[in-house]
């Protein structure tokens, strides 16, 4: 295999990138630690540690998964597999413990959507209660 002059420009570019990040990251570590409105800690004491574990474990590809996960909740909910999209709403919350959308989204859906698709008055009553639980018990503390 051969490899022609661009692959080898375009190497050298992107060994010059990656040592000038290496060469800033020292400087840049130091003026995050000496602002107190960047030190991560604070933002995360006292919360669920599953929370903060899910939060700040993927990273980037946060927003990804809750898109990919929202659109299989709601997959499961027109199968008629609503505690696996229950399952899958607990996890699009906790991933977004702070956005008050997930939550009052979530809640409806079980309270409103799903209940209504329920055959029997108990069926419809536990759905409710599963909406206004995961709002009231655990989105409010958000």
């Amino acid at each position: 295999m051969r490899v022609n002059a661009a692959t080898w420009i375009w190497a050298s570019v992107a060994v010059v990138l990656a040592g000038g990040a290496a060469a800033l990251q020292g400087p840049l570590n130091d003026v995050a630690l000496s602002e107190e409105e960047t030190d991560i800690g604070w933002r995360y004491e006292g919360h669920n540690p599953w929370h903060t574990l899910l939060t700040v474990g993927p990273g980037a590809l946060r927003a990804p998964i809750v898109v990919g996960l929202s659109l299989r909740a709601e997959k499961q909910k027109e199968e008629g597999r609503f505690y696996d999209a229950k399952q899958s709403a607990d996890l699009i919350c906790a991933l977004q413990p702070r956005f008050a959308g997930a939550w009052k989204f979530n809640a409806w859906n079980m309270a409103y959507n799903i209940s209504a698709e329920t055959h029997t008055p108990q069926e419809r009553w536990n759905w409710v209660h599963n909406g206004i639980t995961l709002l009231r018990d655990q989105g409010l503390q958000y």
